[in-house]
């Protein structure tokens, strides 16, 4: 049986085998097309990768899961030649999901969305990777090198940065244009048939026009308030907290690490210079510092100063090596030389912190000339124990930070490509193990909501239902759901059915009650079926022309002939001398024969009571059988209710019931001609009768004359 469930043929292409087959084979095309264009023109300086080819076309045909598979599977095959590929996985899934979204809102049905989708991919590819590779590689970019970057630099006065940036939009670009063009081509040779549609489940997105249906399907799944929306928005914000949390932690951990090793690394060579310099000889080099200008060699002070020179030459990271007097006095100073022994100490800043943190056998960071450094402080002793002057060693530490941002980088970007592959199967089986399934039953529900439980039965939307596999409460609710509208329709026929026969018997019954009524009154023989036909036709013109919508409902109108064949029952009550004289009936007679509305009203109220419910045809045929006999202009009976006061079926059947009692015999007349009683009623028009009505009973003076003949 063919399902025509859109939802669940959509959901069966992306999970078929043959969808996956082609997915592969393009994940290897567009590996093989990047591998091509990388190794052959970045030779000759065209810096293009046409890397994102099939990840375009399989996102747009497809949907953002297989385009991310495609994308950052490239990726990762990309890793076999360059290891820092995987750093720029997450924007090959950027451009699949923009890709996606720019299909499914309809831009590729437009010239200026693919010009649109040029800027935002080269914005992507070539902005965002410039910013990715400006970090990840220590700030370092390459200006020597001839090529565009170098350009900008020299020519254009454009800093490192934002040479690298502009060099690799530029390019990037160029890349782009090249690879819509392909997507466009690709996209005009399209199949657009209904037979690709099983095949290519987004080809609808490129037809023309694209209808108010399709928009509609589109938004309310697009839609805020959608479950799709809801989980995707839930997790990228957990993925998102999460992951700049693990940033933080695993980059404070590194720079700590960092700063603690390069602070060992300046305890070591101060420590290093104390078992060069001998504490017994720092007093003697101060004291003899003159004879020393003149003669290095003297008191084997050169020797010493060449072992410090041996010590920092051993790590280029050790920026300075000193030695100093607790007094402030220079003894040895690589940077300033032999000739500055016994002078004031040159690093007056770092002694000054030195002397007011108490920093002995510590490190403290400062930030000079040479940008962040470490300084480590080692006491020197003499023989006898006494400390006579310090050593210490700084150490460079500018980069540290650098280095720290450049592995938050890395880390952002592996979390990236992880919540983004991840997040995109956990959803992809989330939608199609959850999502879809529910969607299958709302739009079978609102399926069964539109059509209606007396057409549900035998409509193709219940042939097409989706019997979905499985024993989870999904799929029990789905089964649940089919027998639940099935029972219910036949449940409603059944009911249905049942109250028709009881409408039916119910009308059957109330029209021989008022054919009895009638048979006391031996000059109106078929009254109330002519006053109930005369009513429904009067009824149903004004529905036709849209007038008291709110009142002549299909309920009102399905009820109103039994309630006006009930609008003379009061006459029952009338004694058989009065009702059936011959002749005229004197004013007390008819003050008595007035009393059969009141008597009308009396009987059907008793009635409503003992049914202890409300009844709307008896609620009607109380108003017509109290009101009948009132009149448009206030001089009717029994209330002299005037206009709209009398209830609009009461009005109705006051003009029924005058143009039967007009057209009929009667003891004491003939039946007058037919267009002379409806003179008579358009004469009474503001009168007797409601002019709306009137006109009403004029526009189907026609159908009245015809049924009148057969009668």
């Amino acid at each position: 049986m063919k399902v025509n469930n859109p939802i669940f043929r959509k959901a069966r292409v992306i999970t078929s085998p043959f969808t996956w087959l082609v997915i592969a084979v393009c994940l290897g095309l567009n590996f093989g097309v990047s591998y091509l264009a990388s190794s052959t023109l970045h030779g000759i300086g065209v810096m293009l990768y046409l890397d994102c080819i099939f990840t375009i076309l399989v996102s747009c045909i497809y949907g953002y899961f297989p385009g991310l598979i495609v994308g950052m599977g490239t990726n990762l095959l990309n890793c076999i030649f360059d290891g820092d590929s995987i750093y720029y996985a997450f924007i090959s899934g950027f451009i699949a999901i923009a890709a996606g979204l720019m299909m499914r809102t309809g831009m590729f049905r437009r010239w200026w969305g693919y010009i649109l989708a040029v800027l935002v991919f080269s914005f992507l590819g070539g902005g965002l990777g410039s910013v990715v590779t400006y970090f990840l590689y220590g700030q370092n970019v390459d200006v020597t090198t001839p090529s565009l970057c170098a350009d900008l630099y020299n020519n254009f006065g454009m800093t490192p940065f934002w040479a690298s940036y502009f060099a690799n939009s530029l390019w990037d670009l160029f890349d782009k244009t090249i690879t819509m063009v392909i997507v466009l081509a690709v996209f005009l040779l399209y199949p657009k048939n209904e037979k690709a549609i099983e095949f290519f489940p987004n080809t609808f997105m490129l037809r023309k026009p694209w209808n108010e249906p399709v928009k509609r399907k589109f938004y309310e799944e697009s839609s805020i308030h959608s479950l799709d929306f809801k989980i995707i928005a839930i997790m990228t914000i957990a993925y998102t907290l999460l992951g700049v949390a693990v940033a933080s932690v695993l980059g404070i951990s590194y720079r700590n690490n960092a700063f603690d090793e390069a602070g060992d690394t300046a305890k070591q060579y101060a420590n290093a210079v104390t078992y060069v310099v001998d504490g017994d000889e720092v007093n003697l080099w101060i004291a003899h510092s003159e004879e020393i200008h003149q003669n290095p060699s003297a008191y084997g002070y050169a020797n010493t100063f060449t072992g410090l020179e041996s010590i920092k030459i051993s790590n280029e990271k050790v920026l300075d090596v000193y030695v100093f007097t607790t007094d402030g006095t220079t003894v040895l100073d690589l940077k300033f030389g032999m000739d500055y022994l016994g002078k004031p100490l040159p690093h007056g800043d770092e002694y000054e912190e030195f002397m007011k943190n108490d920093a002995i056998e510590t490190y403290i960071i400062h930030n000079g000339e040479h940008g962040n450094f470490f300084s480590y402080y080692c006491p020197i002793k003499d023989s006898a124990g006494n400390t006579v002057a310090y050593a210490v060693a700084n150490i460079d530490a500018s980069m540290i930070n650098v280095q720290v941002f450049s592995n938050a980088v890395r880390i952002l970007a592996i979390e990236a490509f992880v919540f983004l592959i991840g997040g995109a199967i956990l959803i992809h089986n989330i939608r199609y193990f959850f999502i879809v399934p529910l969607k299958i039953v709302d739009s079978e529900i609102r399926a069964y909501e539109a059509i209606g439980p007396k057409k549900w039965l035998t409509s193709k939307a219940r042939k097409g239902l989706v019997k979905l596999r499985g024993k989870d409460e999904i799929s029990n609710l789905s089964s649940l759901s089919h027998s639940t509208m099935d029972l219910a329709s036949e449940s409603i026929l059944k009911i249905e059915e049942q109250a028709a026969r009881l409408i039916a018997t119910q009308k059957g019954v109330v029209f021989a009650l008022a054919e009895i009524i009638e048979s006391r009154d031996k000059c109106t023989a078929d009254h109330t079926t002519r006053t109930a036909m005369y009513s429904n036709m009067i009824a149903n013109e004004l529905v036709k022309e849209g007038k008291y919508a709110d009142v002549l409902t299909e309920e009102f109108l399905e009820n109103f002939s039994i309630a006006a064949a009930l609008h003379d029952v009061g006459k029952i009550k009338i004694p058989d001398a009065i009702l059936n004289k011959p002749g005229k009936l004197t004013k007390e007679e008819f003050d008595v024969m007035k009393e059969h509305t009141l008597e009308g009203e009396k009987i059907i109220e008793l009635a409503l009571q003992d049914i202890g419910a409300s009844s709307e045809y008896l609620t009607t045929a109380k108003q017509v059988s109290g009101g009948h006999h009132e009149r448009w202009d206030g001089t009717g009976y029994p209330r002299g209710l005037k206009g709209e006061e009398t209830p609009l079926c009461a009005r109705i059947v006051a003009i029924a019931d005058v143009f039967d009692a007009l057209t009929c015999r009667r003891p004491y007349k003939e039946p007058w001609p037919f267009e002379k009683a409806v003179a008579t009623i358009q004469e009474e028009s503001g009168t007797h009768f409601d002019p709306e009505l009137v006109n009403a009973f004029m526009a189907i003076k026609d159908q009245v004359k015809e049924y009148l003949d057969k009668k």
